[in-house]
């Protein structure tokens, strides 16, 4: 008590406590000021340090890839699904041979059989479009690991060429109908072909994005579409051009089949070989050559 306060030594002793009071109150206050303002300062520059990280980690997650795409064939189910192949080839006597001798309950195994010998699918759209008209099939997913959302708010098919079909060879299976899916469809003979909703409801037709979006990123599910693409006379490629809008703004992506375009196929106008197959009595399958030169054949058939 001397030591801090010399003068005190004459005070009488209450004094000397109450002064002993307020020095260590004046102690106490000063220490807890100093602590305070440690903390003050530790606090602010750990805030400031804290936000650094997040700003970093934001545009780490800005800078990745804000999505992939997958394209995946669907399952196809030929007892069910009217299809046709194209060759870029005649096919050989031993392979019309062997194509004949599948029964009519054997549409499995002759699909299997015709795309084993280098035949290209092409499928009858699901919804009615009209006559001459043929479509493609795929699924499309789409998937963000982004921390931040991002919504997708277009796609359309942007067609690079048409051209009429240069397959000499059709095996056709003729459709007997066939039921729709939920899904979208580009419709290729349009002039800015948009995505279109393909559910068999009063919806058909409506396009897909006028009432809807896709979100992905922060947690978001993937977006998976079904998506058909539908050609008249001509065999097109094409890709798609896809919108979206993050916090930074609206940007444009383009997805292709991998590193190529999407392709469409048509049926040709007049190939070299041309057969048609339907079912017959029991399980037999009846053949007829539409590209015979016999008229009486043609002229009883449906070619």
């Amino acid at each position: 008590m001397d030591h801090y306060s010399p003068d005190s030594r004459g005070l009488p002793k209450k004094k000397r406590m109450l002064l002993l009071g307020i020095l260590a109150s004046v102690a106490i206050a000063l220490l807890l000021g100093s602590l305070l303002v440690e903390n003050y300062f530790s606090l602010l520059f750990s805030n400031s340090s804290v936000r650094r990280e997040d700003e970093a980690q934001k545009r780490l997650d800005m800078e990745g890839e804000p999505f992939t795409a997958q394209v995946t064939e669907p399952v196809f189910d030929p007892t069910v699904t009217p299809f046709d192949f194209v060759f870029d080839r005649p096919l050989t006597s031993a392979q019309e041979k062997r194509m004949k001798e599948f029964s009519s309950a054997e549409v499995d195994e002759l699909w299997s059989y015709l795309s084993s010998i280098g035949g290209r699918m092409v499928e009858y759209p699901t919804a009615g479009t009209g006559d001459q008209t043929y479509s493609d099939v795929f699924n499309l997913h789409l998937q963000s690991d982004r921390q931040a959302p991002l919504t997708v708010t277009d796609l359309r098919a942007k067609v690079i060429q048409c051209s009429p079909s240069k397959a000499v060879a059709v095996v056709q299976v003729p459709p007997q109908g066939g039921g729709g899916y939920i899904g979208v469809f580009f419709n290729l003979t349009e002039h800015k072909p948009v995505a279109r909703i393909s559910e068999p409801t009063e919806r058909h037709g409506n396009p897909f994005f006028r009432d809807n979006v896709i979100n992905l990123g922060n947690g978001e599910d993937p977006g998976n579409l079904r998506i058909e693409s539908i050609v008249g006379n001509d065999s097109c490629d094409w890709e798609i051009g896809l919108n979206y809008s993050d916090s930074s703004g609206v940007h444009s992506r383009t997805i292709r089949n991998g590193k190529v375009p999407f392709r469409t196929e048509a049926l040709p106008r007049n190939p070299k070989q041309h057969w048609q197959v339907f079912p017959g009595a029991g399980n037999d399958a009846k053949w007829i050559d539409c590209g015979s030169r016999n008229r009486s054949v043609q002229r009883h058939s449906s070619c």
